[in-house]
């Protein structure tokens, strides 16, 4: 495991705790397949990750449970159930695991007391009542507003480590206007979003929960897959 930055401590009212964010890589590669020796030691030294040879065709469900129980170790306990439940299929020939946990506390805390209920407009026209979060009175907060669009910026808390997280916002001017509205960011280097500290105004959250996935096989496998197996494997 690499650990590229502190970790966190639970209590959330340590002003001190910097984020926790735990990068882990791995391969497995099935038996009677074996790693080059340059290339193995690609994976060790430059990765520090976890290579070893397994039996994907006989114990492939033991092979899931020891990667999920090496993701989870790896990780103390924040990453579970890295592969699904179903079987790896027995053709199965390398697997490369790469994951990466993050979790933070801002550094101005949200005010959970003045929640309150507001329009929010989806993509298709539609408009629903969701709960807004807001910060607390009287804080400050990193902000700009530039053409189409405006930016929010809310640091998080970095503890003894010197490197910086924020996250950021983007609203756009327009109420259906996030379609331009990636062109408009994708325009701007990071300097130009000179986001300055301004005095206490009215921004509101909607509460949200995001996630993402992509069958990796149909990005990577095409080309690289054939190179990986003609450089990387006897």
């Amino acid at each position: 495991m690499i650990s590229v930055a502190l970790q966190a401590n639970d209590e959330g009212d340590n002003q001190t705790a910097g984020p926790t964010l735990p990068f882990i890589n791995g391969v497995w590669v099935a038996e009677g397949f074996k790693l080059k020796p340059s290339f193995e030691e690609v994976i060790r030294g430059v990765y520090s990750a976890t290579a070893k040879e397994v039996d994907f065709m006989n114990k492939s469900d033991q092979v899931r449970d020891e990667i999920n129980r090496w993701a989870e170790n790896a990780t103390n306990g924040l990453i579970k159930n890295l592969l699904p439940e179903r079987g790896l299929e027995r053709e199965i020939v390398l697997i490369l695991i790469n994951a990466l946990y993050f979790k933070g506390a801002w550094t101005e805390k949200i005010d959970a007391s003045r929640t309150e209920y507001r329009d929010f407009y989806l993509l298709n026209g539609q408009t629903v009542h969701v709960p807004f979060m807001t910060s607390r009175k009287h804080t400050y907060h990193f902000y700009g507003s530039f053409d189409g669009f405006k930016s929010l910026k809310i640091p998080y808390r970095n503890g003894q480590d010197t490197r910086k997280f924020s996250m950021y916002f983007f609203l756009p001017d327009a109420v259906y206007g996030f379609e331009n509205l990636y062109d408009a960011v994708s325009t701007f280097t990071h300097t130009q979003f000179n986001l300055q500290k301004r005095r206490p105004f009215s921004f509101w959250i909607p509460k949200f929960k995001f996630s993402f996935n992509f069958e990796a096989s149909k990005r990577l496998f095409h080309k690289s897959y054939i190179e990986l197996m003609k450089n990387g494997l006897k």
